[in-house]
This record gives structure tokens, C-alpha cells and sequence, in this order.
């Protein structure tokens, strides 16, 4: 992808563009606070996090790229009118994202499965960065049809993500390779709303994800099916929002003001449906930077310029594991009858692998005990 490059451009040009925005479309707008890497373990919350990583992903994009150029994938074009699905390589993906999307003709790619095969880029899904020593991710112990995959997803300008909150209850997680991404989130919790208002409010339903298969242990509810609304945040755009080609005409300094500015402005880019009852977090996501997804909080990301990002999800054993177990659990119809071990609120202890794998298997053969059972009735 292209580099941008520094120009004269003014900076009054970014100052009147904050000031040409409507008033904010939210109960509030928050930063979503940014740390470095050497600060996450003191400040884990049940928040959405930026992280400064400091990976080289310059040369992690370049090599990435040049491992998967000739890949098939499907890449999405979405106009006003409807959204039309092409097969094509990489690297063609690639030329349409940087070339042909816009606010009004977009192009989005969400690849599943991609660094499946892919060992050397294992840096590139952010698990390592985040586990503590000795801790493990307890999703590499789930059986393999049932193991979440990393996604490479491309965004091209004007290119949205759908409006949605995670399955498993995991934490999820974005490193930013190329480009930079405008996310939303919206709090579970706050003095007016609660998750069940919110889901209601966005007329939520439950999608499976394609990503893994969960037949067998799923007792005909999908265990991947996350929490996805037909509404967006991202709706209305504000004819003062600049293109990806005049931002990439101004210097960093300005370019980021501006990004910053229309984040910071709800109604630059309006939801098309009464939110003024939701607290907003949000933040313009740059390269080399990680966003922590905490479960529960629904989320949209909005391409002002062409972005290349790798997500993934992790489940630790401080807060992840005790929220998943009982997330599949109650999903099941199996939380009652579950063995003890199962019912823990906290498995902080529980970091080696020996320990990791002893739950996991407790639960997955509680699964298909119980929907054994339930079959022979």
C-alpha cells in the first residue's frame, strides 16, 4: 500500500472542518484511552483499549502481503443500491481497495483463514503481546473444528464493518498493518442504558459465524453465533468529511487533527437511528496500534482512508475464561447441571497447560454428555 506523503496543505483547513460538523448524535462521545504495551497488564479493563504495540509492521505488511498475494478471496463492493461479491486474488483485492472505493462505491474484504498456515505471522494476531508469562490462550486447548481463525480484513474508503458485538464473549482484538480505521463502541452499561436495552434498541439477532465449525457440541444453537444489527453508525455522512485522496495530501500532523476531529464529532458521520441515549467510545486507529475489544460492546469500524488490519480474539485465563465457559454453558441449556470446576468465577490460577487443558475437557465432555442425554429422551 502506499505511503502518505507531506504537503502544504493548511492547517485551517482541518480547524474549519471541525467546525462546519453538526452537534454530536450520542448521550456522549469518549476516547478510547491509548497505552503502551509495557502498561497493558496494569491496565486491564473491561473497556476498549488502544494499545502502541511498536511492531514493524511496515515490514510485517510487505512480507504478509507478498505470502498471500495470489490467494483467492471474496471481496465485497457495496453501493447505495446493493452489494455485489467477486472472487479475486490479493493483490487485486488490494489494487480495488486503494484505486476504486469510495464514500459512495466501497470495497471490503473480510478473509478468514488466511494465516491459518501461516506460523511465522503468529505475532501479527496480537495474543503473544497480550498474555502473561506462563498464562495460555485457552482456545488453542478447544477442539480444532471449534478453534477461532485469525482474519485479514482489507477496508477501502467508505468501507464499513456490520454493526455488531462478539461471539463467546471473548476479548477481541485488531492490529492495524497499513492505513488507519475510525472504530465506534458502544457501552454496555452507563446511567441510562443497559446491554439488554442496547440489544433491543439495535434489534439484535444472533449470526453464526462461518469461520469454525460447531456441529456436534451445539445442541442445535450455534455456539460461534455472535450478537450483528441491521443499523449502522456510520450512516449519513457530513459532506465536509474529506476523501482518503485529500487527507493522503496532507502532512501526518494534519491528517491525523482531522481524523481525530471527525471522530470526536458523532454527527460527522450520523447513525441511522436515535442514539442519544448511548455513550460512544471511539478512536482513529493507526499502524502499529492494537485495539482490545472487551466483551459485550457493540462495535463499527468506518474506512476514511484504505486500511489493512489482522483480528483475532483471546481467552485468558484472568477474565476470558470464565466469561467463555459460561457463555457456552448458558448457550447450551447446560449451565445447571454443569461439575463445579465449571462454575468458577475466576481460573487466575489456572495458566499452565496441564491446568488449561483439564477444564476444557471437563466442559467439552460435560457438552456432549449432556446432549447425549438429551437425545436419548
Amino acid at each position: 500500500m502506499s505511503k502518505h506523503h507531506s504537503s502544504s496543505y493548511p492547517l485551517l483547513t482541518a480547524l474549519l472542518l471541525m467546525l462546519m460538523l453538526p452537534s454530536i448524535a450520542f448521550q456522549s462521545i469518549t476516547t478510547v484511552p491509548k497505552i503502551r504495551i509495557s502498561e497493558f497488564m496494569n491496565d486491564y479493563k473491561d473497556r476498549p483499549l488502544i494499545i502502541e504495540t511498536g511492531l514493524p509492521v511496515e515490514s510485517l505488511c510487505e512480507r504478509l502481503m507478498d505470502e498471500i498475494k495470489t490467494d483467492i478471496i471474496t471481496l465485497q463492493n457495496k453501493s447505495p443500491k446493493e452489494t455485489k461479491l467477486y472472487e479475486c486474488n490479493f493483490e487485486q483485492a488490494i489494487d480495488h481497495i486503494m484505486l476504486r472505493s469510495n464514500h459512495n462505491n466501497s470495497f471490503f474484504a473480510f478473509c478468514e483463514g488466511l494465516l491459518n498456515d501461516l506460523k511465522d505471522f503468529r505475532q501479527l494476531n496480537g495474543k503473544d503481546l497480550l498474555l502473561t508469562t506462563n498464562d495460555e490462550d485457552w482456545f488453542d486447548h478447544f477442539p480444532k473444528q471449534m478453534q477461532p481463525t485469525d482474519c485479514v480484513i482489507m477496508a477501502g474508503e467508505g468501507a464499513t464493518s456490520t454493526l455488531h458485538r462478539d461471539p463467546f464473549e471473548w476479548t477481541g482484538t485488531s492490529l492495524c498493518l497499513e492505513g488507519s480505521k475510525l472504530w465506534r463502541f458502544l457501552a454496555p452499561n452507563n446511567d441510562e442504558m443497559t446491554l439488554e436495552k442496547v440489544d433491543t434498541l439495535l434489534h439484535s439477532y444472533r449470526l453464526p459465524s462461518i469461520a469454525w465449525d460447531t456441529n456436534g457440541v451445539d445442541n442445535g444453537i450455534s455456539l460461534s453465533a455472535g450478537w450483528q444489527s441491521d443499523f449502522s453508525l456510520f450512516t449519513n455522512r457530513c459532506q465536509s468529511v474529506p476523501s482518503a485522496r485529500s487527507l493522503s495530501e496532507m502532512n501526518d500532523k494534519q491528517r491525523f487533527e482531522t481524523l481525530e476531529s471527525i471522530a470526536m464529532n458523532g454527527s460527522s458521520l450520523k447513525p441511522n437511528l436515535n442514539m442519544d441515549e448511548c455513550s460512544c467510545w471511539t478512536v482513529i486507529q493507526k499502524p502499529g496500534d492494537l485495539i482490545m475489544i472487551p466483551a459485550h460492546w457493540w462495535h463499527q469500524t468506518y474506512a476514511l482512508e484504505p486500511s489493512l488490519a489482522v483480528a483475532s480474539q483471546r481467552c485468558d485465563s484472568r477474565k476470558d475464561a470464565a466469561r467463555v465457559i459460561r457463555h457456552i454453558l448458558r448457550t447450551t441449556g447446560t449451565l445447571k447441571t454443569a461439575p463445579d470446576l465449571l462454575l468458577r468465577e475466576d481460573y487466575t490460577d489456572y495458566k499452565n497447560s496441564k491446568d488449561v487443558a483439564r477444564v476444557v475437557t471437563t466442559l467439552f465432555d460435560h457438552l456432549n454428555e449432556s446432549l447425549m442425554q438429551n437425545t436419548s429422551l
